[in-house]
């Protein structure tokens, strides 16, 4: 509810048929409490019968069966006492319209000499907005938002002089509002698309076990990937079996289908993953599946080895993902590639009677293909017999491992290699720019330069060369910033996805569905990509730009000279200064 102003004539029509109706002489007297004098003065009149709001705690008093008594006990409580003390001991600032600069008061009212801070309207309301963050211990992050949301509110005064909420009105609205329409949206989305989970456990303030569960997924309203809070679940114990019953509970509450969920990060992966690829979601991806088949088993790498040494390869324990390097997605494709015919050798023995006369011709290809002997045939067969006979005693989880490795061998080999190969040819592009941040001399002078080559050459892959270039000459980092990428008008007819894959598609022809939906896919992961870099790339910094003009390669031309003189981000003293600008002609 709005307040009234001090002395407002409309309290008598908004507490009319009020027993103890509001006076607003009661704000003028005091109340003695544990030896200090408490004035009252810390209550307004809001637009409601029998009720008032104290401003120092912001709790909603009800006067109107006892009247003033009412007021009098709210003031005597400890938490009102509490409150009161802690305001008293800390510096206020106090706005003074009348000569519109701020004065710094001491908690006992002391006189203080005027400070002229600030001196217009502007000043006053950034103050404002500061003096709430700070007494609210806010962090100064939330400032920028505080203020936009000042400007939204600022937009229908009527609306804004109505507006109040208290503490139970806040949290119903938040939890069965606000929250429930977020979710809403989440769910339906989530609920025809692939997603992943992040789950982690943690303790409440109330020392309960509290399982948090966080969801990823490709948002087409947002056109991004989107992270978003799904559900905050109590546990008692803490074991795979129960968290297994409470995540299961959460879909059917949710209406989740599982066969969305593609992956799932969690601190420990013991038990819970299994149980979940077990009972409901099979088709559950792990990009480190060859990493750890040969992890643990020291009969599957020495498989391997032996495999790889009798193709002529190079032996290697299969290389590992590692998450908060994304980048190393590339190392894993490149070694995958590498090993690939051995995996095929390989796995090979872990395949149905079927299946092993049906793919039998690719497997012979290879060996004849690598120049294989007699006696390396020999040894493949029985390398294949041994490992028949161990499959019957490895684990559920190691033969589902196997049959999810050997389906991306056999049965989908054109869509793994396709993937692979697109990985290979790409992602190098973007690691020689991640290792800029790498050498041991400075190259912040390269860091602009470098920028703009990468979006360029990364645009380039997907988009008309016409739409980057501008009256001949090639579009700068900021225009490129500008560019539409969602258009299809922009998109070249077939992007790059490098030699080895597009034969393999050549082979495929253009209408299979295979082609299809890969060439939809690498379209959909470009945008994605070129639309972050293009947000995310300082292309426009004008220190970058200016730092640019260090470059040794840049030496001998006047243009920079402007930039130069503008490149001293300290203060130096004015001899400094005279010995920078000599320095600056004596380089060029």
């Amino acid at each position: 509810m709005a307040k009234l102003a001090l002395n407002s004539p409309d309290v008598k029509n908004i507490d009319e048929g009020v027993k103890n109706r509001f006076k607003w002489s009661w704000l003028q007297e005091t109340v003695k409490v544990q030896g200090e004098t408490m004035p009252m003065n810390c209550f307004s009149k809001i637009r409601e019968a029998g009720r008032a709001i104290c401003d120092t705690c912001n709790q909603h008093i009800n006067y109107g069966t006892s009247g003033k008594s009412a007021l009098k006990k709210h003031v005597e409580h400890p938490k009102h006492i509490k409150a009161w003390k802690m305001q008293q001991q800390n510096m206020r600032i106090d706005i003074t319209p009348s000569d519109n600069i701020i004065v710094a008061a001491s908690p006992n009212n002391a006189v203080q000499p005027r400070i002229p801070l600030l001196c217009n309207r502007v000043a006053q309301d950034q103050a404002l907005v500061l003096g709430f963050v700070a007494e609210n211990s806010l962090p100064l992050s939330i400032t920028p938002g505080l203020i936009d949301l000042a400007k939204v509110l600022a937009k229908d005064p009527k609306a804004l002089a109505e507006l109040s909420m208290d503490r139970t009105s806040a949290s119903y609205k938040l939890n069965y509002g606000v929250k429930k329409t977020i979710q809403d949206e989440v769910l339906e989305e989530i609920r025809s698309v692939p997603f992943s989970l992040n789950i982690d456990e943690a303790t409440s303030k109330t020392y309960k076990r509290i399982l948090g569960v966080l969801v990823s997924y490709w948002s087409e309203k947002l056109q991004r990937t989107v992270v978003q809070h799904l559900a905050a679940l109590e546990v008692v114990s803490v074991t795979a079996e129960s968290l297994f019953k409470k995540l299961d509970e959460l879909f059917e509450k949710m209406g989740l289908p599982w066969d969305n969920l593609i992956s799932i990060l969690m601190g420990s992966k013991n038990g819970l993953e299994k149980l979940i690829r077990d009972r409901r979601a099979p088709q559950m991806l792990d990009i480190d599946d060859l990493h750890t088949d040969h992890r643990w088993s020291a009969d599957m790498r020495d498989g391997l080895r032996e495999i790889s040494i009798i193709l002529g390869i190079h032996a290697s324990r299969p290389e590992r993902y590692i998450p908060h390097r994304w980048l190393s997605v590339l190392d894993v494709s490149l070694d995958t590639l590498r090993l690939w015919d051995a995996f095929v050798i390989f796995y090979y023995a872990f395949l149905g009677n079927e299946d092993m006369a049906t793919y039998k011709d690719r497997v012979n290809s290879i060996l004849e293909k690598r120049g294989v002997q007699e006696a390396g045939w020999t040894r493949v067969k029985e390398l294949w017999k041994e490992l028949r006979i161990r499959f019957k005693n490895f684990t559920n989880e190691g033969k589902m491992r196997k049959a999810r490795i050997y389906k991306k061998v056999f049965f989908k080999e054109k869509r793994t290699l396709l993937e692979l190969h697109f990985y290979a040819s790409l992602l190098p592009m973007l690691k020689q720019y991640n290792l800029l941040f790498q050498c041991k001399e400075p190259k912040i002078h390269r860091l602009h330069d470098e920028q703009e080559i990468l979006l360029k050459e990364f645009l380039s892959c997907f988009i008309k060369p016409e739409k980057l270039v501008r009256k001949g000459k090639n579009l700068s980092g900021p225009n490129m910033e500008l560019l539409d990428l969602r258009s299809t008008e922009t998109h070249l007819p077939e992007s790059f996805i490098g030699y080895e894959a597009t034969s393999i598609l050549e082979k495929l022809g253009k209408n299979h569905p295979l082609a299809k939906s890969f060439n939809l896919k690498v379209i959909q992961a470009y945008t994605r990509c070129a639309i972050d870099l293009q947000a995310k790339l300082p292309l426009d910094n004008p220190v970058l730009r200016t730092l640019s003009c260090l470059n040794p390669n840049a030496r001998g031309s006047q243009h920079i000279i402007p930039h130069l003189k503008k490149f001293p981000a300290v203060k130096l003293t004015e001899e400094e200064k005279a010995g920078f600008q000599h320095e600056i002609y004596r380089c060029v």
